[in-house]
């Protein structure tokens, strides 16, 4: 997959599958922007590709001003990835307001708004790409932390509404839903015991790495899926189908 002359916003790109992506985008000749609410450490290998916006995507104002601290010459979006996402671990009985409004600002409003946005150019570009990240708690039971999986189903339900509204300007947008990934956050290498209990519930016995993750997304944003429109495509070994 050559992405020469491609521009890709990635947001929530300071770690774990955010920064994969950006690194394998790299990695493949395209400019990348990464978004998040964070400076990031810029040790990519091709970063002179590479530019950096710290801003929180939840306040539709500031998600507005993006274009204004991005240089000229990564003006022209080719693909947007909306990875930006938040996990506040709650209890249904007592989780609070504030938790709600965060986590659903944070992975929800911001990805709709940003692919408002960022439509026009999108509309300008013989590939225009919205990828956004779900996850496997948007389709399957979760008993808590009920905000986030409320917010990974509204993120499915955005890429399939989405999908038919920008259609007419030849924008493909699709979702990609991981299961278990190691990351810092999960800590599946620092706890052997946990990996061991997480691994039997996997038919596939297999955890994600971000590069997995990020090598779907690179296809979806490919030539090859230029037909590929509102799907939803899990990376999880199985887990959430039985």
């Amino acid at each position: 997959m050559d992405f020469d002359n491609t521009i890709v916003l990635v947001t929530g790109a300071s770690r774990g599958i955010g920064k994969a992506i950006v690194s394998e985008f790299l990695n493949r000749g395209a400019r990348v922007i990464g978004i998040s609410t964070t400076e990031v450490a810029s040790d990519y290998v091709h970063k002179d590709k590479y530019t950096h916006v710290v801003c929180d995507l939840s306040k539709k104002i500031l998600a507005e001003k993006i274009l204004s601290q991005i240089p000229k010459e990564f003006q022209d979006v080719d693909v947007l990835v909306n990875n930006a996402g938040i996990k506040v671990d709650t209890e249904f009985e007592s989780s609070l307001i504030k938790d709600w409004d965060k986590t659903l600002n944070t992975n929800l409003r911001s990805a709709y708004f940003l692919s408002q946005i960022l439509t026009p150019k999108l509309a300008k570009s013989p590939n225009g790409r919205i990828i956004n990240i779900a996850s496997q708690s948007g389709v399957a039971h979760v008993s808590s932390s009920i905000e986030y999986g409320l917010s990974k189903s509204g993120m499915i339900y955005i890429t399939k509404s989405l999908a038919k509204a920008v259609a007419k300007h030849g924008i493909t947008v699709n979702a990609v839903s991981p299961g278990r990934t190691h990351s810092d956050m999960t800590g599946y290498d620092k706890d052997p015991e946990k990996l061991t209990r997480t691994l039997k519930k996997i038919p596939l016995h297999s955890i994600n790495t971000p590069e997995e993750v990020a090598g779907v997304v690179l296809f979806l944003a490919s030539r090859s899926a230029h037909n590929i429109t509102g799907q939803v495509i899990g990376i999880d070994g199985g887990e959430a189908n039985f």
